[in-house]
């Protein structure tokens, strides 16, 4: 992340939640195909 450090704060810290979302995603789907 040393390299965002000279954007913006607001950008840095919504790319880290869109890739929360994303993350959160995978697990979700992840978990309901083991489930199956």
């Amino acid at each position: 992340m040393e390299m965002f450090t000279s954007e913006s704060g607001r950008g840095q810290s919504a790319m880290v939640q869109r890739w929360m979302e994303w993350k959160n995603m995978v697990a979700s789907l992840g978990s309901n195909a083991l489930e199956v």
